[in-house]
């Protein structure tokens, strides 16, 4: 296996070739069974126009969510989620950079949507339900810079993107904080943001200036929020200073939501919902997407990379209820419905 690999700034960051050394070692791991890795036993490609999907039939699924299922048996109380942590003490397989900032570690994902699938996580337990941090969301972007800025590696043709999964509604499986990077969906077409963003100057949003809002995409089913980044930064202060500035915004686009449907009283929304999202970035832009259902009538699990068109389904059964229902209709009802809107924010508002 490779040598012990830190990290100490991100100056050393944004000069290792990470790319090949997650790479390496992800061969390297699938080979000793340490990553669980099997490519989908049929892929669809549905095209509806607004979004195009890749709908992936992965059987080793099946085994993911035995896993997930067990451990979280396991895990009744909080004070017994570091005995079964496998972000703690990982597989030395799996371990990419084992040292970064003090802080981190980048391991290989041990089920892998697809290859070189890696993870940003805390070094010590921090609860995935925390936000990102500015030195987390600086972290994120460099690692972004450093991968997609290898234009010469034909193994990463399209690049790849950042998630965060966050709340009980948003999809996650473990309970560790964790950042999650992947290929995107389609090699061949650029994630729809990167058209929404296209031609936008950076902006903070301000209640005042209603064109200040967030960005979106008027034709799809779900509710989401986008904001543009800057083409570049003088500094990497500034870097995190406008980082943090535009997640903060989104974040609290959704506190906002989540309180007025709370308030709501139709027959919708009875009940108070868990705040929960999904938080997607490149170096272009980053999104949020409002979350209220993890699962898709109880069968389809439905994280962040479905609201950038990759749904995963673990057999025949789950295939066909995509196909008949639509995957404008699952994004819809996991999240929530683009037209539902509050009016604007008043002072009471976040």
């Amino acid at each position: 296996m490779s040598d012990i690999v830190t990290v100490k700034t991100h100056e050393e960051l944004l000069n290792l070739d990470l790319q090949s050394l997650i790479r390496k070692n992800f061969i390297e791991a699938t080979e000793a069974g340490k990553v669980i890795y099997t490519k989908a036993n049929d892929t669809i490609i549905i095209d509806k126009g607004n979004l195009t999907c890749e709908l992936k039939i992965i059987n080793s699924l099946v085994k993911k969510e035995e896993d997930t299922e067990k451990q979280s048996q396991k895990i009744d109380k909080l004070e017994n989620v570091q005995k079964f942590d496998p972000f703690l003490n990982p597989d030395k397989e799996l371990v990419v950079v084992d040292d970064l900032f003090s802080n981190y570690k980048i391991l290989l994902n041990k089920f892998p949507v697809s290859e070189n699938h890696f993870l940003l996580v805390t070094k010590n337990f921090v609860k995935q339900d925390t936000l990102l941090s500015p030195s987390e969301l600086t972290c994120i972007f460099n690692i972004l810079q450093n991968v997609n800025g290898r234009k010469n590696d034909k193994e990463n043709e399209g690049g790849i993107f950042a998630f965060f999964n966050n709340g009980p509604a948003s999809g996650f499986s473990q309970q560790h904080k964790h950042v999650q990077f992947m290929k995107y969906p389609l090699k061949e077409s650029k994630p729809f943001p990167d058209y929404v963003v296209e031609g936008k100057e950076f902006f903070i949003p301000d209640a005042r200036y209603p064109d200040t809002d967030p960005l979106f995409k008027s034709d799809l089913s779900f509710k989401h929020f986008i904001l543009p980044l800057p083409k570049k930064f003088e500094s990497e202060q500034e870097k995190q200073e406008l980082l943090s500035f535009s997640f903060i915004e989104l974040f609290k686009k959704i506190l906002n939501f989540f309180k007025k449907i709370n308030a709501e009283t139709n027959d919708d929304y009875k009940d108070d919902l868990p705040i929960s999202y999904n938080f997607l970035m490149n170096e272009n832009w980053m999104m949020i997407v409002p979350r209220q259902k993890s699962h898709y009538k109880e069968t389809l699990g439905v994280n962040a990379v479905g609201y950038l068109g990759l749904l995963l389904a673990k057999n025949q059964e789950t295939k066909d209820l995509v196909l008949k229902d639509g995957v404008d209709e699952i994004l819809k009802t996991c999240g929530f419905p683009i037209q539902l809107d509050f009016g604007k924010e008043d002072e009471y508002d976040y």
